[in-house]
């Protein structure tokens, strides 16, 4: 035979390879890494064979050891598999490896590659000393083929395991991918084995640059992905939370079905947005993840991530335009899959079937619990509002319908639930941060994948587990949840009116469980020989036991309750649910309680089956809760107990259908029916349920307008539908099962209120909108004689959420105060606005009609044209409808204002039109058209708010602003503000709002505004006036948008202006201040009547708000003029680059455009003119108009904050304010070099320093600009204290020391969240180590 074709020989007759075979990893055992197949990938296994021993022969592969064993057992004791037939081609490896520990360390957190845990270090060092122990290697590389993909290694394990049976086991690196493969764990998780690998590649020099290895979650360019730090979690999830919603209802285009989704799957920013820097090049994350669709299962998909260089926030791809929902950057599922589970939910339909039926259809193998925790995602980035509220009975319901169901549990074991303190703190739980938290676990999950790594996992707790009510139906964020007063501290038994398991109950569940369970209880109470003994027979045993023995009981007790109390809910007449509460204990009338006094308005009429026991409870813990007659329909008098119990007793409440028209003035009062009384009933099926004879006054079928008319087992009907999902619902941990029950009780709500709608405008013949109570109504003309404004009912989208500070304050019914208080104001709308010019009557009945031909003649056509109403041109009457299709149950949030320009379309005085009109008062101008805009309650116009300014003027002369709001019509707006001031704006004719500059520095204003939008810019006419008022020389002015309390009618944003500019003018802070609206419109007049603008409308004050502003806008200012681009053309000057309005430029000619400033210099900047002119500048006047050249950098407000913290906290307030002292520029004076990043500028034969100059773009992070700023104010407090310190001396160190050490201790008071952890080092008092100071 040839030499030649010797190779070829051997693998076709032998199975064997000439080349490549393997090698010796273990000469003292005999070990081999042979290849496992003489075809495709060369992956190796580990063989053994000693001939010198018999029992030394052993196989990795199983099926190898099945052949050998068979072999045995027919007397074949040579047979040996084709794995140890290559044992004979193997070459001993005799290159010693030499492993340096110095190389493992640059691979801890403290080296430089930062790849391996310090623990996990250590552990290798270990692995490696013991291998050393046994005479045999650490790690052998597999002689594999040059070109291959794979290298593979044999590492040393230190023991048998399945995965190592012979002592050591296999590792695979993919050249291609980066990703180490070790068979004793997954791909993305981390060990050992893999850890020898990396110090074997750093060894030899191999070390790729962008592989991931999960021990650390750290790589060689400090990839954290998942992240494990706590902060950078939350921020990645409050991302995604915030911009990457899921709109709701799913878009058709986004889940057609037979769509081509991309094999790659890349993050689409590129910067940034919290340190807006740009992102690293795109990281894999893995190459085989997979798409299900209902088409099929797609693989070998690529995901990717980018890192955040500064605060290592990493951001995955987690869009839907390709209709792909991304749940752990292995698993994604289209929009199309995920809405079809949706809908199989409201069938009530588990995950898990879906599952099972998709792997059947498909013949997929994907597991259910990924399909379930996918959905679960979905739902938490899917817009939806929960606003849990009735499209019939509104936002605050008169009458709801209470029960518990105790089918419905997940398993919690109440037993190891720690009791907290008794003490009220713990009586109230934060709704919205709650849910907020249990949708960050959700998320969070679709990053970490293991619930156990997850920091947001929520557990069962009496202090941190809260109900769920509607946004708009609640009466704060803060709700009550005072379950852990069930249980008596002292004895650890429950209050006398918690319904627990009584010995009847408990036999009752036994006889529905298996017999398996029951024998195991029987056992548990002592009964003998349960294994012969029948189910009946067992039970009867136990229930004797139970009753001769009350541990026994206990006992019994405790093994049943190892699952929640259950769930309460509260529900209209309707079946809509507005609240839920998820019980760790048995049901108490406390539950009930709880939901009642969170709701912002208590209900009129509460329907329980334990009425006198919540009437108890309530009235013990609020005073006064249920009155009158504690909750009965009448005082419980022998006649009224007679009649009753006769059939013949009737209670009328014809409020509950009209409301009052003379609303109560005192108590609670609700504002939809004007009534203060709280009523406490039975349902049907429970009026029996009290043993006293005087209860039957709590039966509904006494009260006409809720007899026959309304479903007393709404409730009832609501536990039979859900308990149809309890077979999976109750097998879900207690954060899935509370996020997965909320979501299908909204589905329920969103359903039943679109066939509600669907009914009502196909039969009454119109479209539907809603009231300001957030009621359905037949859309009509406001001139038809309702009051109450009609919203279109118009879908909601994400923009147009509510926010945390919506519905805080109280809107009236028909013009009066609701909820009013003993002392509230004592007089109506009427008696106020009765002024004795006044020609309209103030009693409700004729003048009523009086006060309709007013509006009558409001809208006529002469006068209509007059006006712009908010949201619609008033071109005509026939314009007056709003009518829109109805296609959501959610109504929207509407921003509405009356503005009345002086002068019409047509060049018509309107004050000469409204003449007719008789005088209100005189002395504010205001007609009686004005009062009647008052008693209606609908949007103040122009003449109103400057009225209430021009009181504001006389009241504090001092205060600057207070303009009329007219002039922003005017080509030259407002005029600039010559001290602090306070100004009412109005928004594109349909909303007004407050502009102030109180206590702000530089070129920054807040802006007050009590329905703030969504969107993050703001319309152009507020940008506009905060530009006229400041007329600043800078590049860029700041609007602060405050945090404020947010308006419920939609008519009321110009009375919450007027009581802003009071607030402001009084000094007192808005974001502060809780308003009542009921009473803002009655002590507004009151105001105007008496001639004074006082802070009006105040229920009380919170002290100091937690988050002062929302957000901050940041604006360009362009031109001469100091104003926005408004639009029109503009034109840019050749030598500064400045954006002038080609109005406000004399002429423009044919060439370069120069602007006046420009002209002046010459025209040309030349570096010796720039150095000239910045040695020149004495003043910071100077330097002020000298910047506009360089440009104002937006770290200027950063810095000044920093600026005002070091000088108060370290230098005692000895520096002048930060807008005299300090400036921030865009680009360098050509004379100082382009490394400078800061300067202090002393001045000339004085101990002061003239000014403080920073590099704005030489700074990245909030850190660099803090050093620096240190850094350059040591040098002026050198100055101030009479010993300037240009260079860095001893006295400079020594100071700047002592600074450094008092901003440290107060670290946590840094203006900038990043900074409140950071500790200074003493190396930013070497120029050096910022950067080139001069």
């Amino acid at each position: 035979m040839l030499k030649a074709n010797l190779g070829r020989h051997m693998k076709n007759m032998h199975g064997l390879l000439l080349e490549s075979s393997g090698v010796c990893v273990d000469h003292t055992k005999s070990i081999y890494l042979v290849r496992k197949t003489s075809k495709g990938v060369d992956y190796p296994l580990h063989v053994q064979r000693n001939q010198s021993d018999c029992n030394s022969v052993f196989c990795e592969w199983k099926q190898c050891m099945t052949e050998m064993q068979v072999a045995r057992n027919s007397h074949h004791k040579s047979f040996q598999c084709a794995h140890l037939k290559r044992v004979d081609l193997c070459s001993n490896d005799d290159n010693e490896i030499n492993l340096q520990e110095g190389n493992l360390d640059q691979l801890s957190q403290d080296g430089e590659f930062r790849l391996l845990s310090n623990s996990t270090v250590e552990k290798i060092k270990n692995l490696h000393q013991e291998a050393q122990r046994n005479n045999t290697k650490l790690i052998v590389p597999f002689p594999g083929k040059q070109k291959s993909r794979y290298r593979h290694f044999s590492v040393f394990n230190n023991g048998i395991d399945y995965y190592a049976r012979l002592g050591r086991c296999v590792v695979s690196f993919d050249t291609r991918d980066s990703t180490l493969n070790c068979v004793c764990c997954k791909q993305s998780r981390s060990c050992l084995h893999k850890g020898v690998c990396l110090w074997y590649l750093n060894e030899q020099n191999n070390l790729p640059n962008t592989i991931l290895v999960e021990e650390s979650g750290a790589s060689v360019h400090n990839v954290v992905y998942p992240p494990k730090d706590v902060n950078i979690l939350r921020g990645m999830c409050s991302y995604i939370k915030s911009e990457k919603q899921i709109p709701w209802p799913v878009p058709q285009v986004f889940k057609a079905a037979g769509r081509s989704p991309p094999d790659e799957f890349i993050p689409t920013e590129t910067h940034c947005p919290y340190c807006e820097v740009t992102l690293s090049d795109p990281i894999k994350i893995s190459g085989a993840a997979k798409i299900l669709t209902s088409d099929g299962l797609i693989e070998n998909v690529k995901t990717y991530c980018k890192i955040c260089p500064e605060c290592s926030i990493p951001f995955r791809y987690q869009e839907h335009l390709h209709g792909i929902h991304n749940f752990n950057d292995l698993f994604l599922v289209s929009l199309e899959l995920l809405d079809r589970l949706e809908k199989g939910l409201e069938c009530y339909i588990a995950l898990g079937r879906h599952a099972e039926l998709l792997n059947k259809q498909l013949k997929t193998k994907v597991k259910p619990q990924d399909i379930i925790n996918s959905f679960l995602h979905f739902q938490a980035l899917c817009s939806r509002e929960y606003s849990f509220n009735c499209v019939v009975c509104g936002n605050h319901p008169s009458v709801v319908i209470l029960d518990i169901d105790k089918k419905g549990a997940f398993r919690c074991d109440v037993a190891e639930v720690e009791l907290p303190d008794e003490s009220e703190e713990n009586d109230s739980v934060n709704c919205h941060t709650f849910w907020e938290d249990v949708e960050k676990n959700i998320l969070a999950t679709g990053i970490l994948g293991a619930e156990k790594d997850n920091p947001f996992v929520i557990k069962p707790s009496y202090t941190y587990w809260s109900p769920f009510i509607g946004k708009k139906s609640r009466g704060s964020d803060e709700v009550l949840n005072t379950e852990h007063r069930k249980v008596h501290r002292s004895n650890g038994r429950l209050e006398k009116d918690v319904r627990t398991f009584s010995q009847e109950r408990l036999v009752e569940v036994l006889h529905g469980s298996t017999a398996v369970y029951v024998k195991q209880v029987g056992r548990d109470v002592g009964v003998k020989n349960v294994v012969k003994k029948s189910k009946l027979d067992i039970i009867k045993e136990i229930r004797d036991a139970l009753q001769s023995d009350e541990s026994k009981f206990n006992k019994v007790f405790s093994k049943l309750q190892g699952s929640s109390g259950g769930w309460g809910s509260m529900v209209c007449p309707h079946g809509i649910v507005y609240a839920t509460k998820f019980l760790l204990r048995a049901e108490s009338p406390r539950d009930m309680v709880d939901l009642l006094q969170s709701m912002k308005h208590l209900p009129n009429v509460v329907i329980v089956d334990m009425a006198h026991m919540v009437v108890a409870h309530g009235n013990k813990r609020f005073s006064g809760m249920f009155n009158p007659n504690n909750g009965m329909l009448s005082e419980p008098t022998p006649d009224a107990v007679q009649l009753a119990e006769d059939g013949k007793f009737s209670h009328p409440m014809p409020w509950l259908e009209d409301g009052k028209i003379l609303p109560d003035k005192v108590g609670k009062v609700h504002p939809v029916t004007g009534s203060n009384e709280h009523f406490c009933l039975f349902d049907r099926l429970h009026e029996k349920n009290a043993k006293s004879h005087l209860e039957i006054l709590r039966r509904v079928r006494f009260v006409p307008q809720l007899m026959g008319k309304i479903n007393t087992q709404a409730q009832e009907q609501l536990h039979s539908e859900i308990n149809k999902s309890n077979y999976f619902l109750n097998q879900m941990s207690p954060v899935k099962y509370i996020f997965m029950f909320r979501s299908m009780l909204d589905l329920r709500n969103i359903g039943m209120n679109n066939r509600q709608i669907t009914n009502l405008s196909k039969h009454l013949g119109g479209d539907i909108g809603y009231d300001r109570f957030g009621r359905a109504v037949v859309a009509c003309d406001q001139d038809e004689g309702d009051q109450n404004t009609v919203h279109p009912a118009e879908p909601q989208s994400v923009s147009e959420q509510s926010h945390p500070g919506e519905d805080q304050g109280i809107h009236a019914t028909n013009g009066m105060e609701s909820d009013a208080q003993p002392n509230s104001p004592d007089h109506s709308f009427e008696d106020i606005c009765c002024h004795e010019d006044s020609f309209v009557a103030a009693d409700p009945g004729p003048g009523q009609e009086r006060e309709q031909d007013v509006l009558d003649h409001e809208v006529a056509p002469d006068v209509a044209q007059t006006g712009v109403t908010a949201g619609k041109p008033q071109a005509s009457p026939q314009n007056h409808h709003h009518r829109v299709q109805h296609t959501s149950t959610v109504p929207p949030k509407v921003l509405k204002c009356t503005v009345t320009n002086s002068m019409d379309t047509n060049g018509r005085n309107i004050q000469e039109e409204q003449m007719k009109y008789p005088m209100w008062l005189p002395q504010l101008g205001l007609r009686e058209h004005e009062r009647v805009i008052m008693v209606q309650g609908t949007w103040l116009n122009d003449l109103l708010i400057n009225a209430g300014q021009k009181l504001l003027h006389a009241m504090y002369p001092a205060m600057s602003g207070l303009q009329d709001t007219l002039r922003m019509q005017t080509p030259s707006g407002f005029d600039k503000a010559t001290a602090e001031f306070v100004q009412v704006v109005n928004v594109a004719n349909r909303h007004w709002v407050v502009l102030s500059n109180i206590g702000m520095k530089g070129p920054d204003v807040m802006l007050f505004d009590s329905s703030v939008p969504c969107t993050q810019s703001y319309p152009l006419d507020v940008v506009k006036a905060a530009a006229r008022l400041l007329q600043t020389d800078r590049s860029q002015i700041r609007i602060h948008v405050m945090n404020v309390q947010q308006q419920v009618g939609s008519s009321c944003c110009g009375v919450y202006s007027l009581a802003f500019a009071a607030c402001l003018c009084a000094s007192l802070d808005p974001t502060t201040i809780s308003f009542h609206e009921g009473h803002m419109w009655v002590e507004l007049i009151t105001n105007l009547v008496e001639g004074r603008m006082i802070p009006f409308g105040i229920s009380s004050q919170l002290g100091n708000a937690q988050k002062r502003t929302s957000r901050i806008i940041t604006e360009e200012i362009y031109c001469s003029s100091r104003c926005p681009d408004d639009g029109e053309a503009m034109v840019c000057c050749s030598i500064c680059e400045e954006w002038y309005h080609e109005a406000c430029v004399s002429s423009i000619g044919k060439g370069d455009f120069q602007c006046t400033s420009c002209s002046q210099l010459g025209g040309k900047k030349t570096k010796k003119a720039s150095e000239k002119q910045m040695e020149s500048i004495n003043s910071f006047e100077k330097l002020d108009n000298f910047r506009r050249h360089y440009g104002i950098h937006k770290w200027e407000s950063v810095a000044f904050d920093l600026y005002d913290f070091i000088n108060i906290t370290a230098m005692n307030s000895i520096f002048p304010p930060a807008d005299t002292k300090l400036a921030v520029l865009s680009r360098l004076p050509e004379h100082l070099g382009s490394d400078t990043m800061g300067v202090t500028q002393f001045v000339s034969g004085e101990n002061n320093f003239e000014f403080i100059y920073l590099h704005g773009k030489k700074h990245k992070t909030y850190l660099a600009l803090y050093e620096t700023l240190v850094h350059e104010m040591t040098h002026a407090e050198m100055a101030i204290e009479g010993e300037p310190a240009v260079n860095h001396g001893r006295l400079y160190q020594k100071a700047g020391k002592t600074i450094i050490r008092l901003l440290n201790s107060q670290r946590t008071s840094a203006p900038i969240v990043q900074l409140q952890k950071v500790r200074l080092s003493e190396r930013i008092l070497r120029a050096r180590d910022i950067g080139s100071y001069k």
